[in-house]
């Protein structure tokens, strides 16, 4: 991981420099407690340990916050790379929501076309297994087994998106597969007859 420079790291430093000053000045506080004689030594420790969880906590929840806001914003500029719009990467929450098992079927399959040209991984995990049963069926019906010669001539260059001896990627962080390409592999399908 990077550092966090610019804004978000000048955030980050000044929560971090509000968390040191908090716990200064709990533990100044707690030794004049203990120093003046507390009429309670066990309940000033406790209060003291209850100041510092919640300053830990604070500082916690405020770097996790900066943290994924960072992290949201490498995501965008690798979309925006990628050439993926804010409106292809929104899920439309009406598809989303709805119980009718056809919208959810295909909210799933846009979600992983777009997912699979982000990362060869995210292709190898959720797009290839079912652009692998699709030409298996296709092929399939045409009595062509998907490891066959035959099923590889009928692909052309398209078979290496199916094919079943593919070894896992290396790097899974890589950019995926092209729309383009899994178009193409589609179009070969519909031709074969």
């Amino acid at each position: 991981m990077t550092a966090v420079s610019g804004q978000d790291g000048g955030r980050l430093r000044r929560a971090a420099r509000r968390a040191l000053v908090l716990g200064g000045l709990s533990t100044i506080g707690i030794a004049l407690a203990l120093g003046l004689g507390a009429p309670d030594p066990g309940a000033a420790e406790r209060s003291y340990a209850s100041a510092l969880g919640l300053i830990a906590w604070s500082v916690a929840v405020t770097w996790l916050g900066e943290i994924s806001r960072w992290q949201g914003a490498r995501g965008a500029k690798r979309a925006a790379e990628l050439g993926i719009t804010a409106q292809e990467r929104r899920l439309d929450s009406s598809d989303a929501a709805s119980s009718d098992p056809a919208v959810l079927v295909l909210v799933d399959l846009e979600r992983n076309l777009r997912l699979g040209r982000l990362t060869i991984g995210d292709y190898q995990a959720l797009l290839r297994p079912r652009l692998a049963d699709l030409a298996a069926t296709r092929l399939a019906r045409l009595g062509m087994p998907i490891t066959s010669p035959a099923a590889r001539s009928a692909l052309g260059d398209s078979y290496a998106l199916v094919d079943p001896a593919r070894a896992q990627p290396v790097d899974r962080g890589a950019p995926g597969v092209s729309l383009d390409a899994v178009a193409e592999l589609v179009s070969r399908l519909e031709e074969l007859t």
